[in-house]
């Protein structure tokens, strides 16, 4: 994502940027970090100048398929920064629990 002022995220000649990513199977003996800043060679040019930067690394956690009956538990947020998938997450849950499809309409 990217926001400034508009949205009163930044002050009116700053912005926020977001970039994520997921590292997933063989690292070829990088850690998880520097893969991660290899992804984003081509796009940090275009974030300068920048003032800051900060990284963060999270484990993606999901649930196993043989949780408990009535236990429902969703995954982790995982490298979207709309959450779209955290929404997918809790409309499958709501129809495990319900049987019904959630509407939000």
């Amino acid at each position: 994502i990217c926001s400034g002022s508009a949205h009163r995220i930044a002050p009116g000649d700053k912005w926020l940027a977001v970039l994520s990513t997921r590292v997933d199977g063989p690292t070829d003996g990088l850690s998880s970090l520097q893969v991660a800043k290899r992804e984003f060679e081509a796009a940090i040019p275009l974030l300068r100048p920048t003032r800051k930067i900060f990284a963060e690394m999270s484990m993606v956690m999901v649930a196993r398929e043989e949780c408990a009956e009535g236990l429902h538990v969703l995954r982790s947020a995982d490298e979207t920064s709309t959450f779209d998938s955290v929404v997918r997450d809790v409309e499958e849950a709501y129809e495990k629990v319900t049987g019904e499809p959630l509407n939000l309409a």
